[in-house]
Formats: C-alpha cells, sequence, structure tokens
C-alpha cells in the first residue's frame, strides 16, 4: 500500500505513483484501488466516454487503459486491462479520473496550469496548444514555485478563492523543453503514443494552498498585454476551461458550478493574456505575468 498527498488531500493507493509526492501513512482522504468495476459498460461504448454519471458516482472507459469507477468524492475503482501500459493507467488515474474526484468535494476544478508568485496563485488557461504548461514552466524556472499542471483545484470561497497544489511535475512539449534548457533524452514520454516529456519538479513547488490572484486566458498577439475581461466573459471563458464540464449536468452539480464561476468572474482575477507564441520571447511574458501578479488585488 502507497500513501501520497495532492491537491490537499492524502491519497491510499494500491498502484506506486512516482508523480505524486510520497507520505507516511496516515488516514485517507481518498483511496485508489485496483477491483472490478461494479457498473458495467454498454457494448460499443466508444473510448474516453462516461457510461454512467450520478450525484456521487462516475463510470468511465478507456480502450488503452481499462474501467474507472468514482465515487462519493473519496473512492477510484481502477479496472485495468491486462495489455494496459501501466504509465497510462497512472495517467488517467492522476488526470481526468482526479479531477471528477476533485469536482465530487466541491471544488472548482479548471483545464489550467498555475506557478506561485509572491505567495500568490496565477493561472493559464486555454486551448489545446496555446502554452499553459510551457508558461507555467517558464516561470518556474525563474523561481516561482510550480503549483499544479492541467488541472487547477479551486475552492471559490466567501473571503477569497484558493489554489490547492497538486503534484510536482510538468509536461513539456520537446521545442518548449529544449528552449527552457532542458535535455530531451533525459525526459521520459508523458504517454508512451504522445511526443510530450514529463518534467520532475526538484525544488520550489508549493506544499499550500495559496491565495488566488489571477486567472490568465492565453491569446495570441503581436505585442504583450493583460486586460481584465467584463465579467459576463470571464464567466464565459471559466465554463469554457472547466474541466469535464459536460459531466457536471449529468450529476446535479451544474448549479453549484455556475455560481462558482460567477462569483469567481465578478472578481477581477480574470484576464486575456496577450503574447505572441515566440519562445525566444518567453522572458519578457514572464516579466509582464510577475510585475502584474504582485500589483493585481487579493481577494474575491
Amino acid at each position: 500500500m502507497f500513501y501520497y498527498t495532492a491537491y490537499g488531500l492524502t491519497i491510499q493507493s494500491d498502484l506506486r505513483l512516482p508523480e505524486l509526492v510520497e507520505v507516511p501513512a496516515a488516514q485517507a482522504d481518498v483511496v485508489f484501488r485496483t477491483g472490478l468495476v461494479s457498473r458495467r459498460p454498454p457494448d460499443g461504448l466508444q473510448t474516453g466516454r462516461c457510461y454512467h454519471a450520478s450525484a456521487g458516482e462516475c463510470c468511465l472507459y478507456w480502450a488503452d487503459a481499462g474501467l474507472y469507477q468514482v465515487k462519493d468524492g473519496n473512492e477510484i475503482v481502477i479496472e485495468a486491462l491486462e495489455s494496459a501500459h501501466v504509465q497510462v493507467i497512472r495517467l488517467y488515474l492522476i488526470g481526468g479520473m482526479m479531477a471528477l474526484i476533485l469536482q465530487q468535494r466541491g471544488l472548482l476544478v479548471l483545464h489550467s496550469s498555475a506557478v506561485s508568485i509572491d505567495g500568490h496563485g496565477v493561472c493559464f488557461v486555454g486551448d489545446c496548444g496555446m502554452g499553459k504548461s510551457t508558461t507555467a514552466a517558464t516561470l518556474h524556472a525563474r523561481g516561482n514555485p510550480m503549483v499544479t499542471d492541467d488541472i487547477a483545484a479551486i475552492d471559490v470561497r466567501a473571503d477569497g478563492p484558493i489554489l490547492y497544489p497538486a503534484f510536482p511535475q510538468l509536461k513539456l512539449c520537446p521545442d518548449a523543453a529544449v528552449s527552457l534548457g532542458h535535455t530531451i533524452n533525459n525526459m521520459p514520454l508523458a504517454h508512451p503514443d504522445e511526443e510530450k516529456r514529463a518534467h520532475r519538479v526538484a525544488e520550489t513547488f508549493a506544499t499550500r494552498p495559496v491565495p488566488l490572484r489571477r486567472i490568465h486566458v492565453l491569446h495570441d498577439a503581436p505585442e504583450r498585454a493583460i486586460v481584465e475581461l467584463p465579467p459576463r466573459v470571464a464567466f464565459m471563458e471559466l465554463l469554457r476551461n472547466s474541466y469535464t464540464a459536460r459531466i457536471l449536468s449529468s450529476v446535479g452539480a451544474a448549479p453549484l458550478h455556475m455560481d462558482q464561476c460567477s462569483r469567481l468572474a465578478k472578481s477581477g482575477h480574470v484576464t486575456r493574456l496577450d503574447r505572441p507564441r515566440d519562445l525566444t520571447r518567453l522572458s519578457e511574458m514572464a516579466q509582464l505575468i510577475e510585475s502584474d501578479a504582485i500589483a493585481a488585488p487579493v481577494g474575491a
């Protein structure tokens, strides 16, 4: 049995999860266990689909991994295929399945990478390939602690939103990794069938929750600028970048999710980050983000 911490939770796992931070045995908030998933999928189910969703349970299937059952915000059952690569099983487990656990626990979950600047969380959202991980990795290389890559878990509180740290790993495209000074041959593949590389953050990782200061929506533009978004636009961006948003209405979580997005959109935290997509100008972009984070207001 293995014990880890991520997103402020203690995780007990049948599987070894080297991506996470290992901790001594303790009372678990969440259990990952191997076994048979009680709800069987229908014939002809497409890979990556949720085939059952209710207030306390979601069941999903991947053709290259197997079945996952996420229950009550505290348990994930993994029924892996014999042919599945253990790295792929882990990838879905600590990715989309963990996002569902966090949603079941009432948190707002965004598809986002984030760092801590001046002790406050700064998130980056945008379409796939817009450079969320690259932006976070650039700021981390400048000494800003990493908070999360891919999944941002936010507690939208009355006294201000809180961002929870995930685990110390970034996934980078080869060209971005090289531009940041990494040696590709020393970086394992994040997925056996993809080109992204896993970068273990050896130090400067945020180990405690941090107040959220900014959510930057990445936007291609010829010049660098940070523009505060009107609440209506900010609300739509938060909805668009929410993790597993299609499941929320099926499980009865849509009203809470809409309220969380609305409150955050009205807080002034959400901006558009204009920047040229140029790896040679990452340092300039990072300086702008750091200056804004230090000057930006804190709180709801």
